[in-house]
């Protein structure tokens, strides 16, 4: 498995890696964004990365410029969207190799600052935190109970204690549709790498098993008790839990496959778990 820079003959691939990453539903407005993101001069510096398998591109990642709004400092930034790895080569380590070549690159470009809206339990194993309690707004209103999906990495040493501000990207990346359901799991600015694979081999599944069982248990459980409204999603289950107000607790909670591991990572601090498989 290797990366390197895509060039223009690569865009037809990188089309079909993303339809097929992030499915029928969400594939065509992702592919619409990468391409509009390429024809986009406020989206330079650009850098469009792609994994090759054994011949064949398994993996896409895009980085367009980004700035930060009425900052007396000129930081150089980035923002890392989309990320889409095949689905007959997700859990294989090549959507961690795109960040990881990705993030070394901009480095050596002398960028200070990445961004991304993501699943906030898949993008902290490359540095990325809140970045919203360090100063960093997004584009566009990130709901609260989503806030840590909103991340920052320094790529220069002090950059997270310099620079502070809203964050400014490029035009095609500019409309709320963009933003929406700021979780990694829905909207355009986020991964399908972060999602639920689907894997054809059933040892594999173990962990996720386990994980999906544990939340339905849970929720069964709460059901009987008649404390909870339950919703299933694709890798989301939400939890309402009814307030003496008459209002709604909101829990959700993702199933992330971390190769061996499975994650329930709840949207709020509730809580979190993991199970090996």
């Amino acid at each position: 498995m290797k990366t390197r820079i895509s060039t223009d003959s690569d865009l037809a691939e990188i089309a079909r890696i993303h339809r097929d990453a992030f499915g029928p539903d969400e594939g065509p407005e992702i592919v619409d964004l990468v391409e509009a993101l390429f024809r986009d001069e406020t989206a330079r510096p650009l850098h469009s990365l792609v994994a090759e398998v054994d011949g064949e591109i398994a993996g896409h990642v895009l980085f367009t410029a980004a700035a930060l709004e009425a900052s007396p400092d000129a930081p150089v930034a980035s923002i890392l969207a989309p990320l889409g790895i095949a689905r007959s080569h997700q859990r294989r380590g090549v959507g961690g190799l795109l960040v990881e070549r990705g993030l070394e690159l901009l480095t050596e470009q002398g960028v200070d600052l990445v961004f991304v809206l993501g699943h906030p339990a898949y993008y902290p194993r490359f540095g990325f935190e809140p970045a919203g309690r360090l100063g960093f707004d997004a584009p566009y209103p990130i709901p609260e109970k989503n806030a840590d999906a909103w991340m920052v990495t320094g790529l220069r040493p002090g950059a997270l204690e310099r620079f502070a501000g809203t964050v400014a990207c490029a035009s095609a990346l500019d409309a709320p549709q963009h933003w929406v359901e700021g979780a990694g799991c829905r909207g355009s600015v986020g991964s399908a790498a972060a999602r639920l694979p689907r894997s054809a081999r059933g040892s594999d599944m173990k962990p996720i098993v386990i994980a999906i069982a544990v939340v339905f248990g849970l929720a069964v459980a709460l059901v009987v008790a008649h404390l909870v409204v339950i919703e299933v999603g694709r890798e989301v289950v939400t939890l309402r839990t009814p307030l003496a107000n008459g209002g709604w607790n909101e829990t959700r909670l993702w199933i992330v496959d971390d190769g061996d591991v499975a994650w329930l990572h709840s949207a709020g601090p509730e809580w979190a778990a993991r199970f090996e498989g």
